[in-house]
């Protein structure tokens, strides 16, 4: 459990790829996550086939823990020991099938050949398989027993601690555990094996692997490397950038995890890592910048979740986790009590990069296995986010320009015909595309926050010009042929459009507005209309009963032909007034534009996001932890 300065958490990306949910290379099952995603803080990563290239290289298998190389020649019982110990079987095509890092090590013995029924070849001599235990991820070990030359031999295989705490002490090489960590810090992945002679006299179905799992003879450590993926770099540096967190959640060791991270840009390369590396008689940690082993935090979670809690905000990397770990760890950052599919439910947003069962339990799922499909993910996220909250408070701000509208009306006794450019407004307003980069902040989420709250103010004002008396109500198509009617039907109707206009802007979630192509469309088209019928008087706005009079009357939008019912038979405005609205609404569109993006979107989401990471810290707690 290695520890660097930062804060928050909540989606877990598992050997896989992620990709644009409006892309072919990301199906997803629950669209909903798509919300969430907008809101992730802080993405945790497997490392082998996430960050890693999916396939292991093998590198060295030697007595010791020495890395050398793969020309090395190896010794004689460690390659009946690789030859043996694995999960393979044989294809009809003759193909090995199994983990890739046994096929690597099988494939490194040039004269081993396995056979249908489980058996191998080693130069010409057969070896029979006589009862095998798998991987376990609890114990990090798997077993074998053969027959060879006669006689019944053990072999286990696992990673270096696990292998070391089951032999004989005198067999362990003194300086093993110096040069395992030594292998660990340049990156590469390690596998010890052992041996004992099986002298039992037992049916092999009653065998148990804790009888054959003990007391062995240590016979040497297998080296693996993976080479980090050429995007992962560049992935973590966005979202660095997108304010989002990496952490490395892995079955390796940590400081295998600490040198990828370190390479990835996760950690910075000259930082100081510390590391827990073990729990004391009293119960305590011992912080060193050594080995870890991922009982530490297992200690933690199990006897103090709240300082558990508080040190996995800082913490970049978590060595030695089996899948348990892993749910757990997650449940740690969500806030919430052989594969990791528990982690990828229990995570806000799971992310599988794979198609094995991974995939079923992940609300998103990547098909083309590149790592940038991770920020596309969040970028799609919070787009979504960003847009779905514009369309609340566009339905907000019409809701409140409606009100006053109806206000006004009863207030004068008149009425009018509305049409439906809202419909278009709010069809449009969330069909922007995501931001081609992450943004430092994120959108919010609150419907009744400031920064909603705030955004759904608008600007609303009229003038009067021949007050109509009211007295007359009997025509209700004549209600609204007046110069009340007509200043309020103009001035409002422009502020639904306006209010989407405002909404529109795509700060750091969305594109440019005008890159909304069917929201500028509308926009357009409804201003052109607008500030036309406002202008001059013709036919076209008599459609609306605006600027009209009874020698240019035609069918309204509501109802049929009728003359203008008012004492001077014309709704035609004076000129100046006419201007003046148009000044008004002018006025109003560069106001509420300004207000929105300058003071809402900036200044707030500013002030919101420096509050929310404010709070997040923990330091008090940590430093506690630290001094134990």
């Amino acid at each position: 459990m290695a520890r660097k300065k930062r804060v928050e958490y909540k989606a877990l990306l598992k050997k896989s790829d992620i990709c644009g949910v409006h892309l072919s290379c990301v199906t997803c099952t629950d669209p909903t996550c798509c919300l969430a995603a907008g809101k992730v803080n802080r993405a945790l990563f497997d490392k082998t086939g996430t960050l890693t290239e999916q396939g292991l290289k093998f590198v060295s298998a030697q007595e010791d823990s020495d890395i050398g190389s793969s020309e090395s020649e190896m010794p004689p019982l460690l390659q009946l020991g690789l030859a043996v110990c694995h999960t393979l079987t044989l294809s009809e095509s003759g193909d090995l099938i199994g983990p890739n890092v046994d096929r690597e090590a099988f494939g490194a013995i040039s004269s081993a050949m396995l056979l249908a029924n489980g058996d191998v070849s080693l130069g010409g001599v057969m070896i029979k398989s006589l009862k095998r235990f798998d991987f376990d991820h609890h114990s990090t070990t798997q077993s074998v027993i053969v027959e060879y030359g006669g006689e019944k031999f053990v072999f286990v295989k696992g990673s270096p601690e696990a292998i070391s705490s089951l032999c004989e002490p005198s067999s362990i090489p003194a300086d093993f555990e110096a040069k395992a960590r030594n292998a660990a810090r340049n990156g590469m992945y390690q596998l010890a094996i052992a041996r004992s002679v099986y002298k039992g006299s037992k049916d092999l179905n009653e065998i148990q692997r804790s009888e054959i799992e003990k007391e062995l003879i240590f016979c040497g450590s297998v080296h693996f490397q993976n080479q980090l993926k050429q995007e992962a770099t560049e992935v973590i540096s966005e979202l660095k950038r997108g304010n989002v967190e990496s952490v490395i959640v892995t079955g390796d060791s940590v400081l295998t995890g600490v040198f990828v991270a370190k390479k990835a840009g996760i950690i910075p390369p000259k930082k100081n890592v510390v590391v827990g590396m073990t729990i004391r008689d009293d119960g305590k940690i011992e912080w060193t910048d050594a080995l870890d082993d991922s009982d530490v935090f297992e200690h933690l979670l199990n006897n103090d979740p709240e300082s558990a809690g508080a040190l996995s905000k800082h913490t970049a990397v978590f060595g030695r986790c089996n899948p348990v770990h892993k749910v757990r760890i997650v449940s740690t950052f969500v806030e919430k009590g052989g594969n990791d599919c528990g982690a990828l439910s229990a995570a806000h947003v799971g992310v599988a990069l794979s198609n094995t069962e991974a995939s079923i339990v992940a609300p998103f799922t990547s098909i083309d296995k590149k790592i940038t499909a991770v920020t596309e993910i969040l970028r799609e996220g919070r787009c979504a986010l960003a847009s779905t909250l514009a369309s609340y408070k566009y339905m907000l701000m019409y809701g409140q320009v409606e009100t006053i509208n109806q206000v006004a009306n009863a207030y004068f006794n008149i009425t009018f015909g509305e049409w439906c450019w809202p419909i278009t407004m709010a069809f449009s307003l969330p069909l922007s595309k995501a931001a081609s980069k992450l943004g430092s902040r994120r959108p919010t989420s609150s419907i009744l926050g400031a920064h909603t709250v705030s955004s759904a103010c608008g600007v609303l004002d009229w003038f009067q010009c021949r007050k109509w008396d009211g007295e007359d109500i009997s025509l209700e198509y004549g209600l609204g042929d007046n110069y009340e009617a007509s200043t309020i039907f103009v001035v409002t109707g422009y502020q639904m459009i306006i209010s989407g206009a405002a909404y529109n802007f795509g700060y750091t979630f969305r594109k440019a507005w005008f890159k909304n192509y069917v929201f500028v469309f509308f926009f357009c088209l409804w201003t052109a209309l607008h500030f036309s019928s406002t202008l001059s008087a013709s036919s076209f706005s008599c459609i609306w009963r605006l600027n009209c009079d009874n020698d240019h009357v035609v069918r309204s939008v509501v109802s049929g032909t009728y003359p203008i019912n008012n004492p001077w038979n014309t709704t035609v405005m004076p000129i100046s007034h006419r201007r003046n609205l148009v000044g008004l609404m002018v006025a109003n569109l560069v106001i509420a534009c300004a207000y929105e993006y300058f003071i809402v979107n900036w200044s707030l989401l500013k002030a919101n996001n420096v509050k929310r990471e404010d709070n997040t810290g923990t330091g008090d707690v940590v430093k506690d932890i630290e001094s134990s």
